[in-house]
């Protein structure tokens, strides 16, 4: 369990420092992976 609690002090860190709850973090997330995607599949001719 040692790799999960840094994790959760990470996480917990990082939102302190840019001031965001974890309902926006999650959605930050998710807009991040489908700009991602967009971008691989554009980098691979799909678009």
């Amino acid at each position: 369990m040692k790799f999960f609690d840094w994790h959760q002090r990470q996480t917990e860190w990082w939102l302190d420092r840019l001031g965001m709850t974890p309902y926006a973090a999650l959605w930050f997330a998710y807009v991040k992976g489908a700009v991602t995607t967009l971008l691989v599949l554009w980098l691979l001719g799909y678009f």
